[in-house]
């Protein structure tokens, strides 16, 4: 499910920018 696989990465991605935005 490659769908699933690139939600999963935004979903990564943003939390790793709110992390940093902090």
């Amino acid at each position: 499910m490659p769908q699933a696989n690139r939600c999963m990465s935004v979903i990564i991605r943003f939390g790793s920018g709110t992390k940093e935005m902090e």
